[in-house]
């Protein structure tokens, strides 16, 4: 039987079943679809590199409840990550970020976005630069400055037309007006669900920045060149012990070259 002979029996079978037909159609096109989705995913997550400059000394450091690399890794507590920033000697920046919604008002109607609020080494740590202006100074990083805000390249398309005069201009988020002082490049949106991010300790009092219990920060650190993961941790095994207020936590980091664990970076 030729081709055009098994292409004319099936079409001729399909028409005398279409109640079957339409659920053979539609079960080829959901698989197909759920295929699409997940090889696009393993594209995403495993196959494409990091966008981040010298992703093989890019880590991210988090707690657990015991000392072993399998269990589930908890976010650090912001005292935590205050001494880890303040007495490490193995990594050349650290930084911490956490997510929150946030309303954006005027230039439209109000809406509810999804940002970070990430302390002034984050993007320097990632190695990203913003496509304009520029990113959080330190002395932005701080409860008494000035309310500053950095866009994602998609909010600042669809809500500010793409304006680049947007920087120095004041926009308001929850009631308050933040001056934006940069928008990020498109390639920031890989693997990030943030819209906008402000300065960490402009979002988290400062009581919360001390607190050794409650652990929800994110955070991130690029090694020494010449340092094995393992003088890291040992670096910060150092610093734990001397930790009177915390409580009987394990630290560690994990490689972010682990192209799954990158998701955490969101």
């Amino acid at each position: 039987m030729s081709l055009l002979q098994d292409v004319s029996y099936t079409l001729s079978s399909l028409r005398k079943a279409p109640g079957f037909s339409f659920v053979v159609i539609v079960t080829l096109a959901l698989g197909i679809g759920a295929n699409t989705a997940v090889f696009s995913m393993i594209d995403v997550m495993l196959l494409r590199p990091l966008p981040y400059p010298d992703a093989g000394h890019l880590v991210q450091l988090f707690e657990t409840s015991t000392p072993n690399y399998s269990a589930t890794p908890d976010s650090v507590a912001p005292g935590i990550f205050v001494d880890w920033s303040e007495q490490n000697r193995a990594f050349t920046n650290m930084a911490a970020s956490e997510g929150f919604h946030y309303v954006l008002s005027g230039n439209g109607s109000p809406e509810l976005v999804w940002g970070g609020a990430a302390s002034a080494e984050w993007f320097r740590v990632l190695g990203v630069r913003p496509e304009l202006g520029r990113d959080f100074l330190p002395e932005e990083d701080r409860a008494s400055a000035a309310p500053t805000v950095l866009l994602s390249d998609r909010l600042w398309r669809r809500r500010y037309q793409a304006d680049a005069g947007i920087v120095g201009k004041a926009i308001r988020i929850n009631s308050e007006s933040f001056t934006v002082v940069g928008v990020m490049p498109p390639r920031a949106d890989y693997l990030e669900t943030n819209q906008l991010w402000i300065p960490l300790r402009k979002q988290v009092r400062p009581d919360r920045m001390l607190s050794y219990e409650s652990r929800y920060l994110n955070v991130v650190a690029r090694i020494r060149p010449g340092l094995s993961r393992e003088q890291a941790i040992e670096d910060l095994s150092r610093i734990s012990g001397g930790i009177k207020k915390a409580p009987p936590v394990w630290r560690h980091l994990r490689s972010c070259h682990n192209r799954v664990f990158t998701a955490f970076l969101e």
